[in-house]
């Protein structure tokens, strides 16, 4: 299953697809200012996954924004850099070699969204 999160605010709204998942048409109708789109696991997907899971997320919802989310190694300390997975996590999330050259080419062909990445641990200011 896929879920996903959108929250409508008068200062804009924002979405959170939590995980490269999706339910073809789920997402018709709706927009987003901000999408929070997971990523973790994509890379071991065929191209056509891929490309379906674009299509049915962000250019089904149209952001402005758009930031990549559940990349990193969700086993490794909370402080610190970020490291590389462990082993159980590099079969969960093989083919993460892939997702980053996938999203900066999807970000050079979409120059009408900007690419960000979160900081850890601050506070991020959405809408003004």
């Amino acid at each position: 299953k896929a879920y996903v999160l959108h929250v409508v605010h008068p200062r804009g709204s924002f979405m959170i697809v939590g995980s490269a998942g999706y339910r073809e048409g789920g997402l018709a109708g709706l927009s987003a200012d901000v999408l929070f789109l997971g990523v973790g696991g994509l890379g071991a997907q065929t191209p056509e996954y891929v490309d379906a899971y674009w299509r049915e997320t962000v250019a089904t919802v149209n952001p402005s924004r758009l930031i990549p989310i559940h990349y990193d190694g969700l086993t490794a300390p909370i402080t610190g850099e970020f490291r590389g997975p462990v082993t159980a996590m590099a079969f969960i999330a093989k083919g993460s070699e892939k997702t980053l050259p996938f999203l900066q080419g999807k970000e050079e062909a979409n120059p009408q969204i900007s690419f960000h990445t979160l900081p850890r641990y601050a506070e991020v200011i959405l809408f003004r």
